[in-house]
């Protein structure tokens, strides 16, 4: 079991949020709009709220998602 103090959920306004920060990237950038890019987006809020920095491999999305919600930092890996 994962103990409590590790665990997180996102707030209400990450997630009404979550769903406007993924409607505008997509149609920004001509995309459908799809239930990954909602989950990135609420995943780069969440951490934002929470003062993390997402750590991720997805760079097309978050760079995309960033550029509407700036104060939200991810940080990018590749694997080696």
């Amino acid at each position: 079991d994962v103990p409590a103090h590790r665990l997180s959920a996102p707030s209400v306004r990450a997630f009404g949020e979550a769903g406007m920060l993924a409607g505008l990237a997509a149609r920004a950038a001509g995309l459908a709009h799809g239930v990954g890019l909602l989950n990135d987006a609420l995943l780069l809020l969440h951490a934002a709220e929470s003062g993390c920095v997402l750590l991720t491999r997805n760079i097309a999305d978050m760079d995309r998602l960033q550029q509407l919600a700036p104060h939200a930092a991810f940080l990018v890996y590749q694997r080696i």
